[in-house]
This record gives structure tokens, sequence and C-alpha cells, in this order.
């Protein structure tokens, strides 16, 4: 099977459909919504069997299962709910949605809605069609359609948190923000298990789009960066790979060499479109010889962290006093200077010093994750004059940190590292890339 699959995956209201529905209009895509998938999977059954399509967890969601007097919902409630779904607002469409897909993964599997996609395709005839998929979210469905589909990518279309805010205004500030928390990294008590994971689904995407501008203009100029990508993927040969993803993917390459046990990132220092220093999150190198966490099997950050929540210290603790503890503990751990490695912008920093006595003046930063606040005074001191990071890192401190210090901050957009060199490698024996301008 030569035919292009392509997933959609993004935050809430960051374009998925829009794109999906250019795929469908403008170049003969079939089209898979898992969003209304869930909504036929519901339709589809009776009441007598929806406890056992979906589980008894299904009745316990708060917003799904409730009605205003706190009684718990019938399954013949819950059908009724789909009947007018049509007349919900986006919020409560979502939640319901939600809701609905976290017991169709706890009790069907994680990879169940794709599952039915494949199933679907191949009745329909559709394996030798170019299909889209809207709505991935959870990474075991990536990994389902990519070990199926030969010639499948994931696409991040991503939007930043205002612009999409502001496409909602019928919903509160708290109400956008609760929804889009969940919809990115959904915790129970199996951790992320069955829940939602679009921001773990966006680290892993193949290429990343940028949808900010709704204006006029904003619509067709996303439509054409859609073009020029499905046109990489065809390998059509006039496609100039770009300063961004070279070395983007150079920093990705790096970041292989840390041994953290949480998350691994790297980092390219340029001037000029050159090279100059590069760094990874790790401990010190010293001739003595600095334990890593990997080599201890723990992490420290979190081991220290752990000494402030003592069962004896609980116990002993007055109720508001263990409130405000824990609302502290919380606070602390986010606090990433109690990690014994070094992170890979300070690395970088320090390692044009070390060996190059290079001035950073000026330069460009590339990073996987984007900075912390720590890594963020450094940037501005030495004179970074432009940071452009792949995966966000929400922290508004950090952001002012770096715009107060002239420092300006572009969110990367383009093939990344995991598809970098399926689509640019020589096809055929034939050079289908012409040489960086």
């Amino acid at each position: 099977m030569d035919n292009i699959v392509i997933g959609l995956t993004g935050s809430w209201r960051s374009g998925c459909t829009t794109a999906a529905r250019y795929f469908v209009r403008e170049h003969g895509f079939k089209e898979f919504s898992l969003s209304k998938l869930i909504i036929d999977i519901l339709e589809g059954i009776d009441e007598r069997n929806i406890k056992y399509t979906f589980g008894e967890s299904v009745f316990e969601k708060e917003g799904l299962i409730k009605d205003k007097k706190g009684r718990r919902a019938t399954a013949k409630e819950l059908l009724k709910k789909v009947n007018k779904i049509g007349k919900l607002n986006n919020l409560e469409v979502r939640e319901f949605l939600q809701n609905i897909g976290n017991a169709i993964r706890e009790k069907k599997g994680n990879s169940y809605l794709v599952d039915i996609v494949i199933r679907s395709a191949k009745e329909r005839g559709w394996l030798d069609e170019n299909i889209v998929i809207d709505g991935i979210k959870h990474v075991e469905e990536n990994e389902k359609l990519s070990s199926f589909f030969k010639n499948y990518y994931l696409i991040n279309i991503n939007a930043s948190y205002e612009f999409r805010k502001d496409s909602e205004p019928d919903i509160s500030d708290n109400e956008f923000y609760e929804i889009d928390l969940r919809d990115s990294e959904e915790k129970d008590k199996d951790g992320l298990r069955f829940g939602q994971q679009v921001s773990k689904c966006v680290d892993i995407a193949d290429i990343v789009v940028l949808n900010n501008d709704r204006s006029e203009d904003g619509l067709p100029d996303f439509e054409k960066k859609l073009k020029t990508y499905l046109g990489l993927i065809k390998r059509e040969p006039t496609w100039v790979v770009t300063p961004e993803e070279m070395f983007m993917t150079g920093a990705y390459n790096v970041s292989l060499r840390s041994r953290c046990l949480k998350r691994r990132v790297g980092t390219i220092i340029t001037k000029d479109n050159y090279i100059i220093s590069s760094g990874f999150n790790d401990v010190p190198f010293t001739k003595e010889g600095i334990k890593s966490c990997a080599i201890k099997g723990e992490c420290y950050r979190e081991k220290t962290c752990g000494l402030f929540k003592q069962p004896e210290w609980e116990e002993k603790s007055e109720p508001l006093d263990k409130k405000r503890a824990n609302e502290l503990l919380e606070s602390f751990k986010k606090h990433l200077d109690l990690c014994r490695a070094l992170h890979a912008e300070e690395r970088a920093i320090i390692q044009a010093a070390k060996f190059g006595g290079v001035s950073l003046e000026g330069a460009t930063l590339y990073t996987t994750t984007f900075p912390c606040k720590l890594c963020a005074k450094k940037i501005v001191e030495v004179g970074i004059d432009e940071v452009i990071y792949c995966e966000p890192y929400p922290s508004e401190d950090t952001k002012n940190i770096l715009r107060q210090g002239g420092v300006s901050l572009k969110e990367f957009e383009g093939v990344k590292a995991k598809a970098y060199f399926k689509l640019y490698m020589v096809q055929g024996g034939r050079n289908d890339v012409r040489a960086m301008s």
C-alpha cells in the first residue's frame, strides 16, 4: 500500500478539522473523524448493552452522569444526550466525548477507535486511497496506524493558547483552561493509561504546521502550508530543507546523549546558520565521574521532593498546615534547580565558552523543549537573539524574562527529526531535494 495516510493531532480549537476538510476537498482524501466515530458507536448501541460496551466507569464521570440534582443518569438518558449533541455548546460536547473516549479505551483498548478505522477502510475498499484521520489523542492510536500503513504521517496542527481561546468567546477563561488541560494530558488512576494524551502525540508528530492567523489571508496561507507538506510527502522534487528543520533535527540527535529518566532535551546554538555549540541535559562530566540518575536508578529531584512528605510529619500536621504543605510541595516539584544535571541550553552555553571562546551575541538557540526560567536568564545574559523551540513547556515567567530581555521566541514549524530522514533521503537513487539555499 503506497497510499498516503495522514493523522491529525493538536490542542482543542487548533484547526485539525479545518485541515482534514482541506485534504478532502482539494485532494480527494477519504476522511475518518474519531470524534464522530465515538458518536456513531453510541448511536449503534442499545440501552441494555451500554454497560457491557463501556463498563461501569462511563457512569461515574462528573458532568456526564449527574443531573442538577446529583442523580446518576440512566443508560437511556446517556443515549438521549447523544441525540441532542447538536444542541450542546462546544464545551459540553468536548467533555462528553472525552468521557466516552476514555471509557472506550479503558474497556476496549487504547487503539480500539483506529482498529475500527482500519477495519472500515478495508470494508469500503479504501486501502489504496489517500486517507486523513482527524482526532488522534493517544500514542497507541498513532502506533497502530504507523505499524499498519507504510506511508503514514502524524501532523500536529499547532495554534497558540491565546489564539485558540479567542475562537471560543462564549466559554470562560477557567472553563477553557480546564478542558484544554484535560485534553492535553489527562491524569487518571493509572496515570495517562486511558486518558487524553494530546501533548504526547504532539511530541511524537512528524510534521508541525502553525495556524495562528484566522484573518481573511490566514486560511489561504494555512492551506498553502498544508499543500506544501503534502507535496513533500508525495516526494515532489521542489522542496528545500529549511535551516530550522536541519538544526532542530540536530538538537533532537544531540538529545539522545541524555540519560535523564524524565525527558531528554537537546540544544543547538547557531550563528549565521553555522553550528557553534550544542548541549544535552545530563550531570556534569568530570574525571571523578558524577553518577547520573540512570545509573542510580532514581530521579534525584523526585527523591528530594519526597523528603518533604514523610508520613510521620503529615500525621503531626494540622489540617490547614497539611493542605498548605502539599500546595507548596506541588509548587516545589516544578522547580528544576533541584536537578543535578546541567540543562541542555545551559550546557550549550558553557561549551561555547569552554572550548570555543565564541561570543553568543546575536546567536540563535534551537531547543527541543521550551527553556526553563533558570536557562532563560542565562540566554538573556549572553546576548542570544532568538530561541526556537519545539515541545512547549508552559511558563509565563520564562516568557516574560526572555521577552523583557529582548529575545525573540518562535515555535518550530516543519518536519521533525522522526520523519526528517524518511522524507529527505535520496529516493530510488535520485536526489529529490535541492541543496539548502
